[in-house]
């Protein structure tokens, strides 16, 4: 995908990992990631297009906790920040 992303448009800078931001601490490695990754000392944004998903499991939907449910949710809104 990042090379198709490059092929579109040279001028996007782009780089791809794995990160738990659902830990607060994970930060200052994802921002260290993308440094490294972009090959930049400064990152302007990160973009995050990925949360987990409690019912990736294929969980009954009868069975499933309004916690696990609205994780996802409340993961990517403060993961952002």
């Amino acid at each position: 995908m990042l090379a198709l992303v490059r092929e579109l448009s040279p001028k996007i800078m782009t780089c791809a990992f794995a990160a738990d931001l659902s830990d607060p601490v994970s930060g200052p490695e994802v921002v260290e990631q993308a440094s490294a990754g972009l090959a930049r000392d400064q990152i302007d944004t990160i973009i995050s297009n990925a949360a987990p998903n409690a019912t990736n499991n294929l969980v009954n939907v009868e069975s499933i906790t309004k916690k696990d449910f609205n994780f996802p949710f409340t993961d990517s809104t403060w993961a952002s920040l």
